[in-house]
């Protein structure tokens, strides 16, 4: 995530602000702050932090949650499992 800049988060932060701003608003405020960060060699938490658009709909608590890359794991738990699953059931890792 440190080598994207935090920019994965974008959808994530794009998704919590459609359902206050809507959805082509949500959409064209997240773009212009990552395209500002891009351009200036920001990262995304300091580009989203910077706009005060985004912090008229949601809070900097809400924020700071939304950008918490330790909570953005979607669904690999299951995928890790899946994967160990299959492969035991293969033999592969068996002694």
């Amino acid at each position: 995530m440190d080598i994207l800049g935090g920019f994965m988060l974008a959808e994530r932060v794009m998704f919590a602000l459609s359902d206050k701003a809507g959805k082509q608003t949500a959409h064209e405020i997240v773009y212009e702050a990552s395209m500002s960060g891009q351009e200036e060699g920001i990262t995304f938490v300091e580009a989203i932090n910077r706009d005060t658009r985004i912090r008229d709909h949601i809070s900097q608590e809400e924020l700071n949650a939304l950008l918490d890359p330790t909570t953005y794991v979607g669904n690999a738990p299951e995928q890790v499992d899946r994967v160990v699953a299959q492969t035991k059931a293969s033999g592969w890792l068996n002694d």
